[in-house]
């Protein structure tokens, strides 16, 4: 779905440097977002990011780590939340790659 997306998310960010976690964050996000869409949207939940990190069942920790590096995106610009999701739902994140 979003390999140009990925190809982006692999490269050097002028003037950001991100720790590994939140690259390999990123990528996972990317793969999952439509490379067609005007605004490239992430919308598959963090369970689905925490097992690119190496965590293969949803735990405490997991959440974490996954916070860690959204929170990195975010404050960074690289990625926005696309505001509260409905109960049950998760939240959308808006990527800010350029394609």
């Amino acid at each position: 779905m979003g390999y140009r997306l990925v190809a982006l998310a692999c490269l050097p960010l002028e003037g950001l440097e991100l720790t590994h976690s939140a690259r390999l964050v990123l990528i996972q996000m990317a793969r999952m977002a439509k490379d067609s869409a005007d605004e490239p949207t992430y919308y598959g939940g963090w369970k689905f990011l925490a097992e690119i990190l190496g965590y293969p069942v949803w735990t405490p920790t997991d959440k974490s780590a996954v916070a860690r590096a959204v929170a990195e995106l975010i404050r960074k610009k690289i990625i926005e939340s696309g505001g509260q999701p409905a109960p049950g739902q998760a939240v959308e994140y808006r990527l800010r790659l350029h394609l």
